[in-house]
This record gives structure tokens, C-alpha cells and sequence, in this order.
């Protein structure tokens, strides 16, 4: 995960039956810059499983701050397996929630 690795030069984007433009990236994808994401696209859904350990120990945060600093909307799915571990989902539109949901128990 501290290796941004060497994906697609265009990013990966889908566009929905609604008409809009969605980009993709997952799991540690968001700790690194949008190379060669298409500037104009500025709805991104993000599927992880983020766990909430030390030294990245906020998915909600993580995601909030994405969202505010690259001025981006962002649907974010934890896949929240291992409860308050690996919890933190949202909904977020320039660092601002519209929705969002982190379990505070360790059950799934």
C-alpha cells in the first residue's frame, strides 16, 4: 500500500446511464495524486477496505479530507468486515458529509 504502483496512464473512469462521469480508485489509491485522471471529472466512488489502525487510523477522516482538498465528490464503501476496524463509509462533496457512517463496535 506505500507504493502507488503503475496503473493506467488515464486513470479509470465509467460514465453512468444518468449522464454523469464517475472516476475509480480504491483502497491506498487515495493517498496518492490523480495522475492522468481527466480534470473534468469531479464524481469519484472509491470501494476499500480501509482499516483503522495507526498510521492511517480514520477512513472518514481520510475520505473528508480528499474530498475537501481535491475539491471532489467522492462516494466512499468501507467494507466494514471487521467492525470499528475496518468501518467508514460516505457520502462527501468538497470535505462536507451529505451522508456518512462509521460502526463503533468490534462486530461486523
Amino acid at each position: 500500500y506505500l507504493d502507488p504502483g503503475r496503473g493506467s496512464k488515464n486513470g479509470t473512469s465509467f460514465e453512468t446511464s444518468f449522464g454523469q462521469r464517475f472516476g475509480v480508485f480504491i483502497c491506498f489509491d487515495l493517498l496518492w495524486e490523480l495522475h492522468g485522471v481527466d480534470p473534468e471529472i469531479h464524481n469519484f466512488v472509491f470501494p476499500t477496505d480501509w482499516v483503522n489502525v495507526l498510521p492511517l487510523e480514520d477512513a472518514i477522516e481520510a475520505q473528508r479530507v480528499w474530498s475537501l482538498v481535491e475539491g471532489k465528490n467522492m462516494l466512499a464503501a468501507n467494507y466494514g468486515g471487521f467492525g470499528r476496524k475496518s468501518s467508514g463509509s460516505g457520502i462527501w462533496s468538497h470535505g462536507k458529509a451529505l451522508e456518512k457512517f462509521f460502526n463503533p463496535t468490534t462486530k461486523a
